[in-house]
């Protein structure tokens, strides 16, 4: 195609046909080569970026699952299990009830306690 489109630039007293289509087909196949390496190394960059991403969410997770299992310590075990499926997981109040079988009033009731009681240990520290 390219020597198509290009044929009223070739000249005859400059180079033969043959020689004039070696040299578009060499400089078409840098061109592509030059497309693919620089896609390529796009892709090895975009690949890297995702990988350091994914390690750096690990740790952040990692981290606030440390603060959170410090922060409700207080807690018995069944309460800080609600607690993070409700407030970290962020499931509602019915899928809370379909998955641990306790009634709903049951969990509110648990939550609000459980509320009430990190408040009262935590009342010292200020936000913000």
């Amino acid at each position: 195609m390219a020597v198509w489109n290009n044929i009223n630039s070739f000249d005859n007293s400059k180079n033969s046909l043959k020689n004039w289509i070696a040299a578009i087909s060499q400089y078409r196949s840098i061109d592509y080569k030059r497309k693919y390496l620089k896609l390529f190394n796009e892709e090895l960059d975009i690949k890297q970026v995702e990988n350091n991403l994914v390690i750096d969410s690990r740790i952040i997770q990692e981290e606030l699952s440390d603060e959170i299992e410090e922060l409700l310590i207080f807690l018995k075990p069944e309460d800080k299990e609600l607690f993070i499926k409700r407030y970290i997981e962020e499931k509602s109040i019915q899928e809370l009830a379909q998955e641990t079988g306790i009634k709903e009033d049951v969990i509110y009731n648990r939550l609000s306690r459980g509320r009430k009681k990190l408040r009262k240990k935590y009342k010292h520290l200020t936000i913000g």
